[in-house]
């Protein structure tokens, strides 16, 4: 019994013990910061229900304009797929290396498919180091992203840092699967089929002034 109340304990204070706060807003930006919808997407890189989501959310995005929505995308790699942690790493690596860079990746994983070749069935007979090798000659092929400053990167005590901070911040918003989706601030029931007819009609009220019941 007394085992089972310190083990209550011990998670208790896991859930309310502080998680670190990110140097600077967490999140790869576009649009106006003054825009008066802000949309988050948080997102595994190598999920492909996000991969389906990707080409709505750019038509959503290209509808409205930068102007009336500031879009924040959160790197969200879920534990069950052995290589997302160390492609958030490398996205940052990447983004170091040229920010727009980043964009561009995301196209090439999710609207080229190319992050099938790091799914579970791809890698299962690969080494953890292997996974990291094959990353950088894909970043170098499809980048430019020079090998030296691919290894620099992902061995860099600040982007492994970097990369749990989003990803514990993530957990404090109450993210648990990817795509999540939230409108200034809210969590919204948007997933992998929603369409552009959908978003339209969940977003268009925030700019006519009405309220959403």
């Amino acid at each position: 019994m007394n085992k089972n109340i310190y083990f209550i304990f011990f998670l208790i204070s896991i859930v309310f013990s502080q998680a670190p706060i990110p140097k600077r807003p967490d999140g790869h930006k576009q649009g106006d910061i003054n825009a008066p919808v802000y949309l988050e997407m948080f997102c595994d890189l190598l999920c492909p229900d996000c991969a389906h989501s990707w080409p709505t959310i750019k038509n959503v995005l290209e509808y409205y304009g930068s102007s009336k929505i500031y879009f924040i995308f959160h790197v969200f790699p879920l534990p069950y797929h052995t290589s997302a942690f160390f492609m958030a790493e490398a996205s940052l690596v990447l983004e170091n290396y040229t920010q727009s860079l980043f964009w561009d990746l995301l196209d090439s994983l999710y609207i080229d498919s190319k992050q099938q070749m790091f799914w579970d069935d791809a890698v299962e007979n690969t080494t953890l180091e292997g996974i990291k090798s094959l990353m950088g000659s894909y970043l170098l092929d499809e980048f430019g992203l020079p090998n030296s400053y691919f290894w620099n990167g992902m061995n860099d005590v600040t982007i492994d840092w970097n990369s749990r901070v989003s990803w514990k911040y993530a957990c404090t918003r109450g993210v648990s699967g990817t795509p999540t989706f939230m409108v200034n601030g809210v969590y919204v029931a948007m997933g992998s089929d929603s369409s552009l007819n959908d978003w339209i009609n969940l977003l268009n009220p925030l700019f006519l002034n009405k309220p959403i019941y």
